[in-house]
């Protein structure tokens, strides 16, 4: 009974997982996230059903599978266990870190000369 049931929510939730993200060009179906996402999703399904993950857990799992889908994280299995990296934008990240470096020195010595303190 447990495998028919882990076997019909895995289908739903993948076909659920499709329908919202499946993206079709020119009658080319792009699919090859899809391989990973199949394989994480019947992993924790069948983890739930053993009982070596909570609600909790799954949910999170679930969570991560939709991010990589918006393409938001990085997923990839790694020594038999799903990884999940956040992406980073070094660019974006290093302006961040210059603008705040440059708002706090403002509050610490006052409003710079403009001739030495301009914007990269």
């Amino acid at each position: 009974m447990q495998n028919s049931e882990s076997e019909y929510i895995i289908q739903k939730v993948m076909e659920n997982l499709k329908e919202r993200f499946m993206e079709e060009e020119d009658n080319v179906v792009k699919a090859e996230k899809f391989f990973l996402v199949s394989s994480v999703i019947r992993d924790v399904v069948q983890k739930k059903f053993s009982g070596e993950l909570d609600d909790e857990q799954c949910r999170a799992y679930f969570v991560y599978v939709e991010k990589f889908l918006k393409d938001e994280v990085e997923m990839f299995w790694e020594e038999g266990v799903v990884k999940v990296k956040r992406k980073t934008n070094y660019e974006e990240e290093r302006k961040k870190a210059l603008k705040s470096l440059r708002s706090a020195y403002e509050k610490m010595l006052g409003t710079p000369d403009p001739d030495t303190n301009k914007e990269e």
